[in-house]
């Protein structure tokens, strides 16, 4: 997959950051081909969702770089006519080498964890109006990046047993919580992250909330939780909708 595919993948998945999205959004003013491989892209996206087969958009993808410079010359309307033909082709293959039941193949939660679960990145955290605790907060977040959760933890705690209200260490909490697999310590920490509601970790202890039903198969506060984050516009509204859509087949 060449970069221009590349950039349309992350641009569609939301996964580019705002500098990033508006260079690629002003580059699609510019490039004419870039504009047609972006409409190619969301035809497919359309066609395959109520599907929602990974394998075939795999397959898909290959085809459609077969077609691209042939696709590239003809008019839109041209375009979409050949994309049609290139799915349905795609789904006739695919049938005829007998994988016709991955249609119907429910997403299991593990599949769906697997896409879309990553602990989250370690970010710029408010200084703390307790000096002493600087150095235990770049140390917790050492560890934290260095993936030892646990020792993180209890440097988390030991912040949180000073100032119960650095809600950055409640987040990174529940985030080594979920990595260790406490599930139930971990939506005790985004709980309390969202009871305190103004703050910068809202929406991250939202999705990652909905993370902790999704580990622990409950589903229907999943649904629930997915529905509110697609409702709040979010950074996660689109990743919260395609979760969405996900388990429906689940």
């Amino acid at each position: 997959m060449d970069k221009n595919n590349h950039l349309i993948s992350k641009y569609l998945e939301g996964e580019l950051n705002p500098v990033q999205t508006k260079d690629f959004e002003e580059a699609l003013i510019q490039d004419h081909e870039l504009k047609e491989e972006l409409d190619l892209r969301r035809e497919v996206d359309e066609a395959l969702a109520d599907t929602e087969v990974l394998d075939l958009r795999a397959q898909l993808d290959e085809i459609h770089e077969e077609l691209r410079p042939q696709i590239i010359k003809r008019t839109r309307r041209a375009s979409k006519r050949v994309l049609r033909y290139a799915v349905a082709a795609s789904v006739a293959v695919i049938i005829s080498l007998g994988t016709y039941t991955l249609f119907f193949k429910t997403v299991s939660n593990n599949k769906i964890v697997s896409q879309f679960y990553k602990p989250y990145d370690v970010t710029l955290v408010n200084r703390s109006a307790n000096e002493d605790l600087s150095g235990v907060i770049r140390d917790a977040l050492f560890m934290y990046e260095n993936q030892d959760y646990k020792e993180a933890i209890g440097l988390f705690e030991q912040i949180l047993d000073s100032n119960p209200q650095i809600i950055a260490s409640h987040f990174y909490s529940g985030v080594s919580y979920l990595e260790i697999e406490e599930f139930n310590n971990a939506g005790i920490s985004f709980s309390k992250v969202l009871s305190h509601n103004d703050n910068l970790y809202v929406e991250q202890a939202e999705w990652y909330l909905g993370m902790v039903f999704l580990f622990t198969d409950q589903k229907e506060k999943a649904r629930k939780q997915f529905q509110k984050i697609e409702n709040d516009d979010s950074y996660y509204s689109k990743k919260a909708r395609k979760i969405l859509r996900k388990l429906k087949r689940n």
